[in-house]
Order: C-alpha cells, then structure tokens, then sequence
C-alpha cells in the first residue's frame, strides 16, 4: 500500500490536506433512461491521487490520465468504510461459528 502524505498548505491552500498516489479501476457504463445497465468494455487500472480534508469535510480521487475526478462527504465516505468494516466483522463471525460447528461434529463421540 502507498504512504498517505500530508499536503502542504502552500500546494493545497488547506492547512490538512492529505493524499495518497494509488491505482484505480475505471469503467464505463452503458446507461439507459440515465441508469448503468452494462459496462463497456473492461475496466482499466490507473494511477490515481485520492486526497482528503477534514476542514473542507471531502474525499476527492482524481484519475488524470482519463481527466475525471469525483468528490464526496467525508462523513458519507466514513460511514461507508464503517459500515463495510462492520459488515466484515459480522461475515468473519459467522464464518468462525460454522467453523467451530464443524470441528464439534468431527470431533469423536464418547
């Protein structure tokens, strides 16, 4: 995983900004009556910046070699991480459990 830095204020105008340099994935859709129903093609991987700030509340990730970038809420964004670490959590559970079920049944009967 690449390093998050933080950005200057000189570069970025805010005083904490931070950026990691990463790969993506983009794909592009096929849209019908504006809703996606098939993507084209394949996805292809490229480097992108994700920043963030907590003054200005976002998350950015731009892509300049397909000169697109999209921003959201940083709460959203953190409620969406929360919630899919949370949901790992339970999944991992469950998985223990059917795990410790199973060695029960295997074990000898005496």
């Amino acid at each position: 995983m690449s390093e998050v830095t933080r950005v200057p204020a000189r570069l970025s105008g805010l005083s904490d900004a931070v950026e990691l340099r990463a790969q993506c994935s983009v794909a592009r859709y096929r849209t019908k009556n504006s809703v996606a129903v098939s993507v084209k093609g394949k996805p292809r991987l490229h480097p992108c910046k994700i920043m963030a700030s907590y003054s200005e509340g976002t998350v950015s990730v731009s892509v300049p070699e397909t000169a697109f970038s999209v921003t959201v809420r940083l709460d959203e964004m953190m409620a969406v991480l929360k919630e899919a670490a949370d949901a790992s959590r339970s999944v991992e559970e469950i998985l223990q459990e059917e795990r410790d079920h199973a060695q029960e049944c295997a074990a000898p009967q005496g």
